[in-house]
């Protein structure tokens, strides 16, 4: 597909990308034209091998990369709501993108309040907003991902468009062109790039 990154509320660039995750935190992303770029996470390690060879990632990027896995739409179904001591409660019917949602809160026991909006007929979700604490600067800071443009692979409806926000400010754009569930990976795919 294709990912779009902002700064300042400003498109910084577009760029083709592909992307492999293997649940819950592991991720191999090539973006770029020509000779792409290749982020590869693997729990708490995480490189970059670009133009400037082989690198570890940036702090920032990679505690945006936790944040974006931990509260995304899989880890949130798969592990965050069935950790011990996490209310989930229905919060009633409101509006997303002028579409009508179910509204389901989350509480862990970090005390962090995760909202899932979920289309009201379909069920799919449009959007997932929570709200967290800056390890840095410790200023609260708003997340919201909003899912849009569900298609179907292997039977799995996939949001097709995924939009990140923080602080009602775009911080990334993707925008998927196809899908593949239960691929098969080489052994070593989420190690250190050579």
């Amino acid at each position: 597909g294709r990912i779009f990154a902002f700064s300042g509320g400003r498109m910084g660039r577009v760029e083709p990308f592909k992307s492999t995750y293997q649940p819950p935190d592991k991720r191999r992303l090539t973006y770029g034209k020509g000779k792409p770029i290749i982020l590869v996470n693997n729990g708490d390690q995480a490189w970059e091998n670009g133009p400037y060879g082989l690198v570890h990632q940036l702090p920032e990027l990679v505690q945006q990369w936790k944040i974006a896995n931990h509260y995304g739409l899989v880890n949130l179904f798969r592990s965050v709501i069935k950790e011990k001591g996490v209310l989930v409660l229905d919060h009633g019917v409101n509006f997303v993108a002028n579409r009508p949602v179910d509204v389901i809160d989350i509480f862990t026991p970090e005390n962090v309040r995760v909202r899932l909006d979920l289309h009201k007929t379909s069920y799919l979700p449009l959007r997932v907003s929570f709200r967290l604490e800056n390890p840095t600067t410790h200023d609260w800071e708003d997340y919201a991902v909003d899912y849009d443009n569900y298609q179907r692979f292997s039977g799995i409806m996939t949001p097709m468009n995924i939009v990140r926000q923080r602080n009602d400010e775009r911080i990334s754009a993707i925008y998927r062109n196809s899908v593949t569930y239960n691929q098969a990976v080489p052994p070593n795919y989420f190690q250190r790039p050579r």
